[in-house]
């Protein structure tokens, strides 16, 4: 699936959503592992993994999840890409990433000796779009994510999250 200046492969800034062939609304599953923003029923994913998200220029990761969320006039208004941890060398996504939209800006930190979470920052070159990824360092910070919005849409970025929950939501399966 080839990544553009606005989505991945069918999945793309201001079209309909009923364009996505291959859509799944969030299930009861989804809600066990991210909390959405503003309600489930804006969210929807691609189901199955998705083994080769690509910049086009050789350089590819794997997502484990790949979410995108409409507002009321039913186009696509939030993507959210959850890359695969385990199968991607560190870096890669930053990387791919670096090599299609140019460099980033980028902001990190450190509390109490702790590594936080590093933002990356790309805008394309035509300025309508936001490309984000954050990547995490523990499973307390959640999971590393990538994001697209237009930049003039601030309600897309106010209201609409997936928020990987950091705990477990089912008491029976226990502690995570």
């Amino acid at each position: 699936m080839l990544i553009n200046n606005l989505g991945l492969g069918p999945i793309q800034l201001g079209e309909n959503i009923a364009a996505v062939p291959e859509r799944k609304p969030l299930d009861a599953e989804d809600r066990k592992l991210f909390i959405p923003m503003p309600g489930p029923e804006c969210w929807y994913k691609l189901p199955g993994n998705i083994f080769s998200l690509e910049n086009g220029l050789g350089d590819a990761f794997p997502a484990r999840y790949v979410f995108f969320a409409g507002g009321p006039d039913g186009r696509i208004n939030m993507i959210q890409v959850f890359p695969d941890r385990e199968l991607y060398p560190e870096m890669a996504v930053e990387g791919c990433l670096t090599k299609l939209f140019g460099l980033a800006n980028v902001a990190r930190g450190n509390l109490l000796g702790n590594e936080s979470p590093v933002h990356y920052f790309w805008v394309t070159d035509d300025k309508t779009v936001q490309v984000y990824y954050s990547e995490t360092f523990s499973e307390m910070n959640g999971w590393p994510y990538l994001s697209f919005w237009f930049l003039n849409d601030r309600e897309a970025v106010a209201r609409y999250k997936l928020v990987h929950r950091t705990w477990r939501v089912d008491k029976e399966a226990g502690p995570a």
